[in-house]
């Protein structure tokens, strides 16, 4: 899964310091096999995320976990 979020100017580190946490409770699920973080590259200022799982239903059941949400 892709996924991408656009963060304030100057709010860089406490966003990667949010998204590491998230990334953290994902790797505790079945199935989770990575995530990539990526910075922005333009002035948007858009982080993207991939996560990568062993199937779309250990995704799914990540996504619609209680403790994503």
């Amino acid at each position: 899964m892709v996924s991408g979020q656009r963060v304030k100017a100057g709010l860089g580190t406490e966003y990667r310091q949010w998204q590491d946490a998230v990334n953290a409770a994902a790797a505790t699920y079945p199935g989770y096999l990575g995530t990539e973080l990526t910075p922005p590259t333009d002035e948007r200022g858009e982080w993207t995320v991939i996560y990568r799982f062993e199937t779309v239903q250990y995704l799914y059941d990540w996504l619609n976990s209680t403790t994503r949400h």
